[in-house]
């Protein structure tokens, strides 16, 4: 009823199924062998749009996995209809969702750690050349919107300080960017860590892809594959219910530089008047992490410099933060990225 059909070929008779019988996931259709053209056995699978049979001139298959080169998709090449991605995940993908493919190589090694306790490593190279293992991860997002992407980073042993994580986001014009990132897989392990920032389209249009090619100078011989998570930021928890007024008479707040970073970042602010001025650090999901209070803060230009530190003094982890300025009833809020 959607126009999509799967192809099973080559398998030998007699076949398990009848014509018009309803089936379940789970049940046996046939058994693989080598009829019609095959030399060996083996089963040969195809999802076909529009129809079932095979047209050499046009045929009906498609990529049910979707297409993000740079390239135009050989499918539609070949007649008009384009890869589309049929199974796909929610904004939370691991190890056993539709939206994980793992491809096949020598040197997979499944272990049972990391999250959910499931993780996958291979062996790390910085010859493109000799690369032989990705993975892939697809979200199905709801909405268009700005994208906290993580990658959660489990306590591998000698884990790479090099992974080059792919982020390909296709527009509405079928047109692919991609944006490459390196991770350092030493750093944080056991928890999600930011990747990127990045404005997404909804619906399945990217993709996150991590190769065992390394950077050049990284250090570690593994490339461990976990989860991904995709949050939208414009959806994250209340950062502060008391916050109401946002007047800007006596405050003017600047963007803070850099943003992203790494070890330090610094807001620039202007008062106009002395007074007690108020700051405040949360994450994303709402939780104060610092708090500074300054008295009598002369009128004029000012800098604030944080180190990403909570008020523990311990290092905290990448991920979305909110400082907000409160003089008054003048209040800002920065949005700035830690990424380490």
């Amino acid at each position: 009823g959607s126009s999509y059909f799967t192809v099973y070929l080559h398998m030998n008779p007699p076949l398990n199924v009848s014509v018009g019988e309803n089936v379940l996931t789970g049940d046996t259709l046939g058994f693989n062998g080598n009829t019609g053209c095959a030399i060996n056995a083996h089963l040969h699978f195809e999802i076909r749009k529009g129809n079932w049979f095979f047209d050499t001139e046009e045929p009906w298959a498609v990529d049910p996995y979707g297409w993000w080169g740079n390239s135009n998709d050989p499918i539609q090449d070949i007649r008009e209809n384009t890869s589309e991605w049929l199974w796909v995940s929610s904004s939370l993908i691991d190890d056993g969702d539709n939206g994980f493919q793992r491809y096949q190589g020598p040197e997979w090694s499944y272990l049972n750690f990391g999250f959910n306790n499931d993780t996958w490593t291979a062996p790390s190279t910085t010859n493109e050349s000799e690369s032989r293992h990705f993975s892939i991860w697809v979200p199905y997002l709801e909405e268009s919107g700005e994208y906290e992407i993580e990658a959660f980073i489990p306590d591998g042993f000698d884990a790479t300080t090099g992974a080059i994580y792919e982020i390909i986001v296709q527009d509405t014009n079928n047109i692919n960017t991609k944006h490459e990132f390196i991770i350092d897989q030493t750093i944080n392990a056991g928890s999600f860590n930011t990747i990127a920032i990045l404005n997404l389209p909804s619906g399945s249009n990217c993709s996150v892809i991590l190769r065992d090619v390394v950077q050049e100078s990284s250090s570690g011989t593994n490339v461990f594959f976990d989860a991904i998570k995709f949050t939208n930021t414009t959806t994250t928890g209340n950062i502060n219910p008391d916050i109401k007024n946002f007047n800007h008479n006596n405050l003017t707040v600047f963007p803070a530089h850099p943003n992203p970073f790494n070890l330090k970042t610094t807001i620039k602010y202007e008062t106009k008047k002395t007074n007690n001025i108020n700051i405040k650090i949360y994450n994303s999901n709402g939780t104060l992490i610092d708090s500074f209070i300054i008295n009598n803060q002369p009128k004029g230009a000012h800098i604030f410099n944080w180190n990403a530190k909570n008020m523990s003094g311990m290092d905290l982890s990448s991920g979305i933060y909110f400082i907000i300025f409160n003089i008054e009833n003048d209040i800002d809020i920065s949005k700035i990225v830690l990424i380490k």
